[in-house]
């Protein structure tokens, strides 16, 4: 089965305005779904460790939450949902705007982003932290001088909050071989983009890809989505099996 990684963004009051929001009760919807089947909620400390070591945890069914933006949304709607289960997360801050808001939306809007008071108190009940860079940058567009810090800045603010396992979004998901071979260098364990799927053994750690969920995804559509994701490498396998089972009822002695 492979391990789900959501990216989430904005967890509204109410209806959001941004397609790449949800609101507090369809976020807590989905929380509740993924609990009631069983799946095991993890952190990327302990993917990118299982990684390392081959060692995997027992139960298949895994999930790792993730935010985008580290939206003020996140600390009043999201977080208490997150500690009322009990359930790790990591949230990517833009570390040289907390307490401003987003500047870079397409869709026209400023959102609130947390203050230092309020990253404090995420981090105080165990929500790990990550790096979305200084300022929210396409790195793609970056000459190495500035690529380099925004990088190693962004991780010194994570540090000073008391994070000791580094991770990294790539804003819009945007990299290439260069960014990748940076983020490395930066002393990051891990990074996340946009899209795609992951797989224990053969996908980078530094390409890691996510679930998008927005605004559009109902709770069947969102359901639909994370099954057929979780076990769309073992529909092969189970083919297989069928097939051998098959053979031996009709030809036994072949």
């Amino acid at each position: 089965m492979r391990p789900v990684i959501l990216m989430y963004h904005s967890v509204t009051d109410g209806e959001p305005s941004d397609p790449f929001g949800v609101s507090r009760k369809v976020f807590g919807d989905q929380i509740s779904w993924l609990i009631d089947q069983d799946y095991q909620f993890m952190s990327l400390d302990t993917l990118v460790q299982s990684r390392k070591t081959g060692v995997f945890p027992k139960r298949r069914k895994q999930v790792f939450l993730t935010f985008d933006d580290g939206y003020n949304d996140f600390y009043i709607n999201a977080l208490p949902i997150l500690l009322r289960h009990r359930l790790p997360a990591t949230v990517f801050l833009v570390t040289e705007m907390l307490g401003q808001t987003s500047t870079w939306s397409s869709f026209g809007q400023e959102v609130p982003l947390m203050t230092e008071v309020e990253v404090h108190q995420v981090k105080d009940q165990g929500i790990s932290l990550g790096s979305h860079t200084m300022t929210h940058v396409d790195l793609t567009t970056l000459g190495n001088e500035e690529l380099g810090r925004q990088l190693v800045t962004s991780q010194i603010t994570l540090s000073d909050f008391g994070e000791t396992f580094f991770s990294l979004s790539y804003p819009w998901g945007r990299h290439t071989d260069r960014e990748v071979a940076a983020v490395k260098a930066a002393g990051y364990k891990c990074a996340v983009t946009v899209g795609g799927s992951i797989n224990y053994f053969r996908t980078d750690s530094f390409r890691l890809g996510r679930l998008a969920i927005h605004r559009d995804l109902d709770l069947e559509a969102f359901q639909r989505m994370i099954i057929s994701h979780t076990w769309s490498q073992r529909i092969p396998a189970q083919f297989r099996t069928l097939v051998h089972r098959v053979r031996e009822i009709v030809l036994p002695n072949r």
